[in-house]
């Protein structure tokens, strides 16, 4: 499986945290520390550097050892002083140092006074009160640590960072825009309007005529669950915990020249912008419905123009935008 920089980047800092809380020379902990800052600035994937032979050690605050390590780590997925690390401590400990207000010398102490090694940990010992106890903790720093933890919490358990969404997407849509019969692929939702964090992955796909990216894409080697596998719909569970579904609607609007239709209601948006966009580029026209129900729900439209505007769709594209006559011309051309 192909190790990604933000793996790199977590493991580095993993080791540093680890290295910290240990009580480990200072210079050390900064060297592993300014490593991982390194590898989340880079645009391109260290993994192909590597494959391509390019010196790590040039890289700003990687010398010679630290570049021996991060080749390793891309070779096995894991670094051994991480393993030797995570049989003194729990690797848990790295996410408490996460929590506001909780430096390596302070989760040290949880660590040591209340057997405090994971988040879940922290938060129980805060509700139940027993952090306050400790000299330098406070009732209010107690409150506090409960309020952030549980904020974290939430947090890790529903979205990540764009920065990670990248680089899980960007090698997924290479690869199924390999698969023969593939027109186009791309990524849709919180991800392409560059959202700072995303929940998960949603890609579209134009293809030809009996195309077999469904089954390439749930034969993904990333692949840790299939949720469903259908026809034109499939969605899957990734090793890094992300679900990504992939909607072939397009395609088989355009194999049989019919009109795509946007729901513009706000509770049934069913296509996007960027579908309307994908329309347009294959010269399939949108109708933008309300799904009206009773006579107020026609104010909705404004939302299906909403999203019309920002696919790019001029009123050529849109068949609402015709009269009568060059409707009825329109469906006879198709029919």
């Amino acid at each position: 499986m192909p190790v990604h920089n933000s793996d790199i980047e977590e493991i580095l800092d993993a080791v540093a945290n680890l290295l910290e809380i240990k009580g480990e020379n200072a210079f050390r902990v900064r060297a592993y520390r300014n490593a991982a800052r390194t590898i989340q600035g880079l645009s391109q994937s260290v993994t192909e550097m590597v494959r391509q032979g390019t010196d790590l050690s040039e890289l700003p605050g990687v010398g010679k050892d630290l570049a021996g390590k991060i080749e390793e780590i891309v070779r096995t997925g894991t670094l051994p002083l991480l393993t030797e690390l995570h049989g003194e401590m729990p690797a848990g400990l790295t996410d408490l140092m996460k929590v506001p207000g909780l430096g390596p010398k302070r989760v040290a102490i949880l660590y040591k006074e209340l057997g405090i090694a994971a988040l879940d940990d922290l938060v129980q010992a805060a509700e139940q009160g027993r952090i306050h106890a400790i000299g330098g903790f406070g009732q209010k720093t107690q409150q506090r640590i409960l309020e952030e933890a549980a904020k974290l919490r939430q947090r890790q358990s529903k979205r990540i960072s764009l920065v990670v969404a990248e680089q899980i997407a960007g090698p997924l849509v290479e690869y199924l825009r390999q698969t023969p019969g593939v027109h186009d692929t791309v990524v849709a939702g919180s991800y392409r309007r560059q959202k700072e964090t995303v929940a998960d992955l949603d890609i579209l796909a134009t293809c030809g005529k009996n195309s077999q990216v469904m089954d390439r894409f749930v034969g993904y080697e990333e692949v840790r669950q299939v949720v469903s596998q259908g026809g034109t719909r499939s969605t899957v569970v990734l090793r890094a915990g992300v679900q990504v579904d992939m909607e072939e609607i397009v395609k088989a609007a355009r194999r049989i020249g019919c009109i795509l239709e946007v729901n513009a209601h706000p509770d049934r948006l069913d296509l996007n912008d960027v579908h309307c966009k994908m329309a347009k580029d294959m010269g399939v026209k949108v109708a933008l419905s309300t799904d009206t129900h009773r006579l107020g729900d026609l104010d909705y439209m404004r939302f299906g123009v909403g999203q019309a505007r920002r696919g790019w769709l001029e009123p050529d594209d849109v068949i609402n935008t015709k009269s009568v006559n060059e409707l009825r011309k329109l469906l006879r051309r198709r029919s």
